[in-house]
């Protein structure tokens, strides 16, 4: 009974092997995924902990060959041996989990922020990329089947199959994909496409500087309007419209919304929260609890957006008094509006300057009714530089 419990354990485990040639060996006898460990042990820390307490306990992982490959800052002769053939240069962070297939093509990679520290989470990180290899072997024999049989439908099938695993994308699969699905009515090819956000920000970029503002911001909405893009690309987009609206003179408005709305359609993700810092960093309006600072100086008028006002406001007379605390440079204003959302409510436009002698610093508007969702905004400048502090004072003067 023991030996039978014994050889289902050993049927039920990963197979081991001692280096990466060997494991690539064993995996194309098997037609197995390889999947590489790739650690420190004279100093990772965090590298030996996994291994430990992940790898060395993985017991119910069948059809897979598992190697842990020992990258230390002091190799020994050993582990020359252990790791010929393999290129350690594409290990970015340790640990990694590297996945293969028998030829030696890399499938995958889980590390950083893909292969969580916590041990239940890291231990189904590990299964996920030995389920998701072993489907993409399988689904590879799928391809090559149908494409021997000229079965289109299947083969398309399975190529899409492959695009929805969390895995590197075969280098020639979307070029079969637009020959075998030229219309792309679902968008998953146009998803897939989807090049690296640095692209699309720094064309961005330059079309602002260059005059070619708009051309940009069609360019970018039509790839929104096509409605296939997931959220995390779609937040790609809109700072990337934001940059062109950044670097286009009299933008600042929609560059300050376009970041906003990066965040807002995915705001945990990298470019959600690019976005929002974006947004803060470089429109962020003063607020009445903090007033001015230097860094919302310009060097021409602009337009700040106040939002931290108590809502609802009441109807009366308001007035928003402007007073310079210190720095080199005062503040020259040209407006005040107050809106209800997008709603102008009221509006005060007159020449004011606020600085060591203060002159019609002072904006009075008269609001009707309640005011539901208060916004100020507020078109002013830098007087003379861009050093300066201050405070805004939003008073009811009567009712």
């Amino acid at each position: 009974m023991l030996h039978t419990l014994a050889i289902v354990a050993v049927l039920c485990s990963p197979q081991r092997v001692s280096s990466y040639g060997e494991g690539l060996q064993v995996a194309t006898l098997a037609e197995q995924p390889l999947i590489v460990l790739a650690h420190g042990s004279d100093w990772c820390v965090r590298g030996e902990r996994f291994k430990r307490v992940v790898w060395d306990t993985a017991a119910d992982l069948n059809n897979v060959v598992f190697v842990a490959l020992d990258i230390c800052e002091t190799p020994l002769e050993a582990h020359a041996a252990e790791l010929k053939g393999f290129d350690a240069n594409q290990v970015r962070n340790f640990p990694s989990l590297l996945a293969f297939a028998p030829d030696g093509t890399r499938l995958g990679v889980r590390s950083g922020a893909t292969l969580p520290i916590a041990v239940a989470e890291a231990k189904a990180a590990l299964r996920t990329l030995v389920v998701q290899s072993q489907q993409r072997l399988q689904l590879e024999r799928e391809v090559d089947a149908a494409a021997a049989a000229g079965d289109d439908a299947a083969e398309l099938s399975a190529l899409r199959a492959m695009l929805a695993q969390d895995l590197q994308r075969p280098a020639h699969l979307l070029d079969r994909l637009a020959e075998l699905d030229p219309e792309d009515a679902s968008g998953i090819r146009r998803r897939a496409a989807f090049g690296p956000f640095h692209q699309f920000v720094t064309q961005a970029v330059q079309d602002g500087k260059e005059g070619r503002g708009q051309e940009a911001i069609n360019r970018l909405q039509g790839m929104l309007d096509e409605g296939v893009y997931t959220s995390e690309q779609q937040a790609w987009i809109h700072n990337a419209m934001g940059s062109a609206y950044r670097y286009w003179d009299g933008h600042d408005l929609q560059a300050r919304g376009a970041f906003r709305r990066a965040y807002g359609v995915a705001p945990e993700s990298v470019p959600g929260l690019a976005g929002k810092r974006l947004a803060e960093e470089l429109y962020g309006s003063p607020t009445l609890a903090e007033g001015w600072m230097d860094r919302h100086l310009k060097d021409r008028l602009s337009t700040w957006v106040i939002e931290d006002l108590d809502a609802p406001m009441q109807p009366g007379t308001w007035t928003v008094t402007f007073e310079y605390t210190r720095g080199r440079h005062g503040l020259d204003i040209a407006a005040v509006q107050l809106l209800d959302g997008s709603k102008l409510v009221a509006r005060d436009k007159h020449d004011g300057f606020t600085g060591h002698h203060p002159s019609n610093n002072r904006y009075t508007m008269r609001v009707a009714t309640t005011v539901a969702n208060p916004i100020l905004h507020v078109t002013a400048k830098g007087a003379g530089g861009q050093n300066g502090w201050g405070r805004i004072k939003l008073k009811r003067v009567s009712n």
